[in-house]
């Protein structure tokens, strides 16, 4: 990118005078705008996020928490690739002209609960719960005023508040998650946990930062995606507190935004006049793909597992590609610290009708006292689907079982086992251990997860499973 050039326009914008394009600015302004739209590719996500959210809803959602009691399944289309390993509780936040309080119940020491909180734009920046010994009680959110303590929580001196937490946008998500364990009426003792979570507005005092969150935001008289994508990014960049000490959003990121045409103060988009926006959007989406498939970006597990380095998942920084490509693969992924997700080197698999995968473990992942792990399977688009037996995931909790029918986690042996894939129904003995793939021969997912991951799983010493393919077994 030329630095000169980007700083030429961003003057120009600054200063009021028209974003046209000449011989020495259109090629930054087309450089600006694929970065632009790298940039704000994930409020997309955002959008659906919060209009699933609000659709049939009779009230609008905002500001209040949202508590899924039951398992998820195909129907649901809200989150990409979720987990059916934890119930959820969702709050889509506004604490543009007040600040928020959120209740923490008390969760059982011996169960997962974690509560992330992101940026539209998928940023986990604060999260925590069983692994981090948060306490039960209220937190407030409230827009971050200092650059040193945004994205963090922080003492209150007054003891009013368990921890007040300096938010980085006006807008974001909460995502409460609880574990659900393999016994029978534990959905409604979690139920009975997440009515201790709570959500509601509180006066401040102070101007507004930014404006609402309502379905104007949202709203779209674009000719086409890339431009919805530039109109949203623009409105977005106006929705990040003033703070001291430094800005939050990195001052080269404002200037390249601006000679795309972004106006922050205003919250507008208007095309350079040379730009094309079809080949700028061209252009980001490979860089996002590249970011997403290169080697640089994660660490070789062995047997065809890969895993996310710390700086490309979760938290991305100055790393936009991977974040846009996060936010079209697996919206609202958490930490590493919290939680690994292995992937492998075919994200897509396939399997004929007659085919299928054994998936060999080399013993039970180390994990801490509250963690778990699981297989769970996805469509190609990153959803659930039907199945003979309703099972999505296979895992801990799970009544997996030896070769010699022992169940896996029944004692503290701990030798090998193995899963099975494949779409056509198995004999019974192979039933505890199998996991339903599409029996049309579709193309599927499979994400392995690991929360509250041991020191071998962080470490990478421990074998991941091998993927044997062979004829099915029927």
């Amino acid at each position: 990118m030329k630095t000169a050039a980007v700083f030429t326009t961003f003057a120009a914008i600054a200063s009021g005078l028209p974003a046209n394009c000449t011989q020495t600015t259109c090629p930054t302004a087309q450089e600006a705008t694929s970065f632009s739209l790298t940039y704000g590719i994930p409020l997309l996500a955002f959008q659906q996020l919060y209009s699933t959210q609000q659709e049939g809803a009779d009230a609008p959602v905002v500001n209040q928490l949202v508590a899924n009691t039951e398992l998820t399944t195909p129907n649901d289309t809200a989150v990409i690739s979720p987990n059916v390993d934890t119930l959820y509780s969702v709050v889509i936040y506004d604490i543009s002209h007040q600040d928020l309080e959120l209740v923490v119940g008390d969760v059982p020491a011996d169960r997962y609960y974690s509560v992330a909180l992101y940026t539209p734009y998928g940023e986990n920046y604060v999260t925590f719960g069983a692994l981090t010994d948060a306490s039960a009680g209220t937190y407030l959110l409230t827009p971050a005023q200092s650059f040193n303590t945004s994205g963090t929580v922080q003492a209150d001196s007054t003891g009013r508040y368990a921890g007040i937490i300096h938010v980085p946008n006006t807008f974001g998500t909460a995502m409460i998650r609880i574990l659900l364990k393999n016994a029978e009426g534990d959905i409604a003792v979690v139920n009975e946990i997440q009515d201790g979570f709570s959500a509601a507005l509180v006066n401040r005092t102070g101007e507004p930062v930014g404006p609402q969150l309502t379905d104007d935001v949202f709203s779209n008289s674009s000719s086409s995606q890339p431009e919805y994508i530039m109109d949203l990014t623009a409105r977005f960049a106006h929705m990040v507190p003033k703070t001291l000490g430094g800005e939050i959003v990195p001052v080269q990121t404002t200037a390249t935004l601006m000679a795309a045409g972004v106006d922050p103060k205003s919250g507008t988009y208007a095309k350079p006049a040379c730009v094309n926006l079809t080949q700028a959007y061209t252009s980001s989406q490979g860089a996002m793909m590249s970011a997403g498939e290169s080697n640089a970006t994660s660490t070789d597990l062995g047997n065809g597992w890969k895993m996310y380095n710390s700086e490309y998942i979760g938290t991305y920084g100055t790393h936009y590609a991977i974040r846009a490509y996060f936010a079209q693969e697996a919206y609202l992924a958490m930490v590493n610290t919290e939680a690994l997700y292995p992937f492998y080197t075919e994200s897509i698999f396939s399997l004929g009708t007659n085919e299928s995968y054994r998936m060999q473990f080399s013993g039970k992942p180390q994990l801490e006292d509250v963690g778990f792990w699981s297989v769970t399977m996805y469509s190609a688009e990153g959803y659930l689907f039907e199945n003979a037996i309703d099972r999505y995931t296979i895992g801990d909790r799970s009544n997996l079982t030896y070769p010699d029918g022992t169940l896996v986690y029944g004692s503290d042996v701990n030798s090998t086992f193995e899963v099975l894939v494949q779409g056509a129904t198995p004999p019974d003995e192979y039933i505890s251990n199998w996991l339903p793939s599409p029996p049309n021969g579709s193309d599927f997912i499979m994400l392995l997860r690991y929360y509250a991951p041991g020191d071998s799983l962080r470490k990478g010493d421990y074998t991941f499973p091998h993927l044997e393919p062979g004829a099915a077994v029927v």
